[in-house]
């Protein structure tokens, strides 16, 4: 359920609520599969990570980012949050 005072909280108490959230929850269970992820920042309901290791690269990226880590957010702090993916991808040379 979601948090019921999300939206009382100061932008700095909700930045520090989801990224606990993220690093507490979300990131053991992407450890699990050889990959991290990181808070980089919540501009109003837009909560920007980005993933590392065998999570940055993996074709189920989109499943994890917004299938997986945006569902979570949503359950647990407030539905309306969405996930922005930051995650570095390096460039394609031919």
């Amino acid at each position: 359920m979601p948090l019921e005072n999300y939206l009382s909280l100061s932008e700095k108490e909700r930045a520090s609520t989801v990224e606990r959230f993220i690093y507490d929850v979300v990131a053991p269970a992407v450890q699990v599969d050889g990959g991290n992820i990181e808070f980089i920042g919540l501009e109003g309901d837009k909560v920007k990570v980005a993933l590392y290791g065998a999570c940055s690269s993996c074709s189920m990226t989109g499943a994890t980012l917004y299938k997986g880590v945006q569902e979570m957010l949503r359950m647990n702090i407030y539905e309306s949050l969405e996930i922005v993916d930051a995650t570095p991808h390096p460039s394609v040379g031919w």
